[in-house]
């Protein structure tokens, strides 16, 4: 039940992105069977000129007239080829491209909770590879199977039209051909699932170890990294080369030498008895020749038709996976004042428990801290107040409204955020620094907050200064210079709340000092909330939290903690 529910998904998202290419889909159609029609008649005009070679006086105008007309109907059935081919490869490529933009638009869509779960590699193989395969599903796999379809349709409709009883030799082909494409089906699905399954596990394995190339030789590990992925590859082809022996043995053409056996044996012995003309025989031989079409056809669909589906079903899994954790399209774009509450916020994450009974109020333009222990819970404490992730109990009030009326972009876009994993995109130093905001920026605005973060100097001796491209990463940067970066980016967008999670974390004592102090000037007015580890940064706050294990060990002024408090005293010292 559930592998047929499966199925029934997969080909619904698969018609979904069909549904518009219909008019090239009747075209296609309409094509496909004029191109088998024209090579139906074929061997009826062949054979009228081979009977009329046979008598004692055979008319040359009629057999010129016969050559003529098969030509003519050569020519049709190319052109006829040509539109029903390229029709569905135009299909096949705004599927695929539908197709990888729904899979983009959908990962885009999805919580944080959801991207943490996925790997990268897998990812990277359903929207690339899978992706292609799709392609491929379509054209040429679906347009072949298609003319396999019309190629023995129509002959057997002709011979019916000739003789009924000629249907027995074409009746016996099709039923051996459908029961041995049954089985060969069966047999090749499982297979082609593993090979996809294998494939996976090799780009996994080649993105992980490319990702983390400077661990893995930081810590010589490349030998251990390079029998990993001669694992990976080693199952890869095996899986692929169990696949090609399946393939190998390919009964249904027996059932194609069954048939032609059984109708030359049918057709001769009727001409024999009187019951049928040479012309008709040489045609009806000339029918049964056409079945070679669709024999060969179903050969080379039948696995790029296999691989097809089983890509769109990993396709269609990763789009419909968690659809219960999307992100929400609706709520309210209401401009933040900036008071933030926490009413008894408790959250749990993969079935552990991150914080628990959580609560304190933060006026607008005021400063928090959040200090603790290692693991207490301060970095998550963040995230949840621009909705990265959502609280599992309690509320998380902005302006005394919860956050769960807002729509989350207009939200974020007024929550300004800086990690202590400082991402740059493979972009220029502008536009990595431009990135967080919705409008247009002057080369003056990124120089003014490149300045204020203390970034514009080194900027300015990149090669080529703010039209520098980065790497991916940023990798070429140091740790200090992308966490500038990353809080210049922040400043540009002059959010009414900013949340700075160990912002200083990678920077030295005298570049923090300096990122501090434009921080205290940019934060008067503006409501922040701050983790950090510095005695500096934490003493200047309006109000800290401390928090142990996920739970509230203390809440007040700096003075107030430091005679209440021992675990804020142990942390300060």
């Amino acid at each position: 039940m559930a592998d047929r529910t499966g199925r029934a998904g997969t080909l619904g998202w698969l018609s979904v992105h069909l549904r518009p290419q219909g008019w090239l889909l009747l075209l296609f159609t309409v094509a496909t069977v004029a191109a088998h029609l024209l090579a139906t008649l074929i061997p009826l005009y062949v054979g009228r000129a081979f009977d009329e070679l046979t008598r004692q006086d055979p008319a040359l105008t009629v057999v010129v007239n016969a050559a003529l007309v098969i030509a003519a109907l050569g020519v049709g059935r190319f052109l006829a080829d040509l539109l029903s081919a390229g029709s569905m490869e135009i299909v096949a490529q705004r599927v695929k491209r539908d197709a990888r933009d729904q899979l983009f638009r959908s990962l885009l869509d999805k919580g944080q909770a959801f991207h943490d779960r996925q790997r990268i590699g897998d990812i990277l193989a359903r929207t690339i590879n899978d992706a292609r395969l799709v392609d491929y599903l379509i054209s040429p796999g679906v347009a072949t199977a298609f003319n396999g379809v019309i190629a023995l349709v129509i002959p057997i409709i002709f011979i019916a039209t000739m003789r009924a009883e000629l249907l027995l030799a074409p009746a016996l082909l099709v039923t051996v051909f459908a029961f041995a494409l049954w089985r060969h089906v069966r047999r090749l699905h499982p297979l082609t699932r593993r090979l996809r399954r294998r494939f996976t596990d090799l780009n996994e394995q080649f993105s992980e170890t490319l990702t983390g190339m400077a661990t893995v030789q930081a810590s010589g590990q490349e030998r251990n990294e390079l029998a990993k992925f001669d694992t990976a590859a080693t199952a890869y082809r095996d899986a692929y080369v169990r696949r090609g022996y399946a393939q190998a043995v390919y009964l249904p053409a027996l059932g194609f030498g069954l048939g032609m056996a059984a109708g030359s044996v049918h057709s001769l012995a009727l001409f024999s008895a009187g019951e049928l003309a040479l012309a008709q025989v040489i045609t009806y031989l000339g029918w049964l020749g056409l079945f070679a079409v669709p024999i060969s056809m179903s050969e080379q669909s039948v696995p790029v038709i296999q691989e097809g589906y089983v890509a769109c079903a990993r396709m269609h899994e990763l789009t419909d996976a968690d659809s219960d954790q999307r992100e929400p399209t609706g709520g309210t774009t209401a401009m933040v004042t900036g008071s933030v509450t926490f009413d008894r916020v408790s959250f749990t994450y993969q079935g552990r428990v991150i914080l628990r009974d959580v609560s304190f109020h933060l006026p607008a333009g005021r400063t928090l801290a959040v200090v603790g222990p290692t693991g207490s819970g301060k970095t998550m404490l963040t995230k949840l107040v621009n909705r990265t992730y959502d609280v599992t109990g309690g509320r998380v009030l902005i302006d005394g409204r919860d956050i769960s009326d807002w729509q989350p972009g207009a939200l974020r876009r007024q929550i300004g955020n800086v990690h202590q994993d400082a991402f740059l995109f493979s972009k220029s130093v502008f536009d990595n620094v431009a990135f967080g905001v919705h409008r247009p920026v002057s080369s003056e605005e990124v120089s003014e907050v490149a300045q204020l973060a203390r970034a514009d100097g080194f900027i300015r001796q990149l090669p080529q200064g703010y039209d520098t491209v980065l790497n991916e990463g940023g990798n070429t940067l140091s740790g200090g210079q992308r966490q500038r970066m990353v809080i210049s980016r922040a400043l540009i967008a002059d959010p009414p709340i900013l949340t700075l999670d160990d912002a200083t974390s990678a920077i030295d004592a005298r570049t923090a000092q300096e990122i501090t102090d434009a921080i205290d000037a940019l934060t008067t007015g503006r409501t922040t909330i701050l983790v950090s580890h510095r005695p500096d940064q934490i003493r200047r706050a309006d109000l800290i939290l401390v928090l142990d294990r996920g739970a509230v060990a203390g809440l007040g002024s700096h003075a107030e903690l430091i005679d209440h408090c021992a675990l804020y005293r142990e942390i300060y010292r």
